[in-house]
């Protein structure tokens, strides 16, 4: 209790200076600090900390050993939160012959949603010894909920993940552009982040696998390296586009995106771990955008509308027919056109002009089919016989009925649930030959 009025006491008495070097000299500790914590990087969060620290949590009580404290960290926030700092509440102290305090307010985003629904005030106590700074006192108190204009000015924050990419690629030249399965597996698979890993089952498979891979197409692999050049740019974009899709859907979810390296078999999914973005296809799928950035970009963000399907988590309450399935992608593709401005499949409008009737009839006619082979997930195909039209007749279903509705937001709604498929195609207007 004295130690907090003593603290309030110098709070009250000091004024923050602008910009002064003890400023930004915490400010920066202040980033390496949190850097560590959302990266759940333990060992050097821990450094910063003096080993008798004390915490106090309003909520949860009070530690009085830096190991306990990291044992909360681990137990609570490693997967789960992430924290970011509140520019505008940041105010550094100075403390005569010993360090300074840090207060502010900080906000703390759900990882699996993206959204940022808690806020809390703190107070941290450094002191400088030996030239190194470290915290012997932390106040964490004030937890409530953000109100909704807090929660629209932090969202939507999507965390895009690219270090699997460089990862790759160290292992790639280590070994010449012949990596063994086991270097693979050891500092790639194992080494790399859980998108890598969820990537493994039904995609890389194994180290031997991806391996064996690499040695058939080891040009492919030389390819995708120029295409990490667009990744800032693409991330930089895709900051509009989520807060668009925030606008639409006020219920969205925001998953990290993680871009990794994969087996040439799978361009984008979505998973336990958000968006992941197989970048030696992307980079490899001409047909698509003619622009890399541009064709990354419309790729996330259709990827994005699955992360949004089936909220209640029932995707497998109606049969897997032609019709749900292609208004499954063309929902996303509807999203990725609201969000971004274009489809991520824009090919197929021009693969498939003058013979909007013929494809539409025949699709009608098979709607209700279990082998989707014919519709979707069997390749691009060519101009002259295109592949994955559900996509494309899926996505005009989906326009069709958005259109027509007068409640946009009830109307995107409905599409990302997809309980009824048959009553959205008899609802939409939409017709054989119809083009939108």
């Amino acid at each position: 209790m004295i130690a907090a009025l003593t603290i309030a006491a110098v709070l009250a008495a000091a004024a923050p200076a602008a910009a002064d070097p003890l400023t930004a000299e915490i400010g920066a500790l202040d980033a390496k600090v949190f850097d560590a914590y959302n990266r759940c990087d333990l060992p050097t969060f821990s450094g910063y900390f003096d080993p008798k620290v004390a915490f106090y949590h309003d909520t949860g009580g009070a530690t009085f050993e830096r190991d306990a404290m990291v044992e909360g960290v681990r137990k609570y926030i490693c997967g789960k939160v992430r924290r970011e700092l509140i520019p505008a509440t940041f105010r550094v102290y100075p403390i005569k012959d010993y360090g300074a305090i840090e207060e502010g307010e900080h906000r703390f985003c759900e990882l699996a949603t993206g959204r940022c629904e808690g806020i809390a005030k703190f107070v941290m106590v450094w002191t400088k010894q030996d030239g190194a700074w470290r915290i012997t006192n932390v106040l964490s108190y004030g937890h409530r909920a953000a109100t909704l204009e807090e929660q629209a000015a932090a969202a939507p924050r999507v965390e895009v993940r690219t270090s699997d990419v460089g990862l790759f690629y160290r292992v790639y030249d280590a070994a010449h552009g012949a990596p063994t399965a086991e270097a693979l597996r050891r500092d790639y698979i194992d080494g790399g982040s859980d998108g890598v890993r969820q990537f493994v089952p039904y995609r890389i498979k194994s180290g031997a696998d991806l391996a064996a891979t690499i040695a058939k197409h080891r040009d492919l692999y030389d390819h995708a390296r120029e295409c990490m050049s667009v990744l800032p740019a693409v991330q930089a974009k895709l900051a509009g586009a989520f807060q668009r899709l925030a606008e639409l859907d006020p219920e969205a979810a925001f998953p990290p995106v993680t871009i990794l390296i994969g087996r040439n078999n799978s361009g984008g999914t979505t998973g336990k771990s958000g968006v992941l973005i197989g970048l030696e296809v992307v980079c490899r799928s001409s047909w698509l955008q003619p622009d890399l950035s541009e064709r990354l970009y419309h790729l996330i963000t259709h990827e994005y509308g699955h992360v949004e399907q089936f909220p209640d988590g029932r995707e497998d309450a109606t049969p897997d027919t032609v019709l749900k399935q292609s208004l499954v992608e063309g929902g996303a593709e509807l999203v990725s056109e609201l969000i971004s401005g274009q489809v991520s499949n824009i090919h197929l409008q021009s693969w498939t002009e003058g013979r909007e009737r013929e494809i539409d009839t025949q699709f009608l006619a098979e709607q209700d089919s279990l082998d989707l082979s014919h519709w979707l997930y069997a390749g691009p195909g060519t101009p002259e016989k295109p592949g994955d039209l559900g996509y494309w007749v899926g996505y005009r279903i989906a326009k069709a009925y958005y259109l027509k509705a007068p409640d946009k937001r009830l109307a995107l709604k409905t599409l990302l649930a997809l309980k009824d498929p048959k009553a959205i195609l008899a609802d939409s207007g939409w017709t054989p030959g119809a083009v939108y």
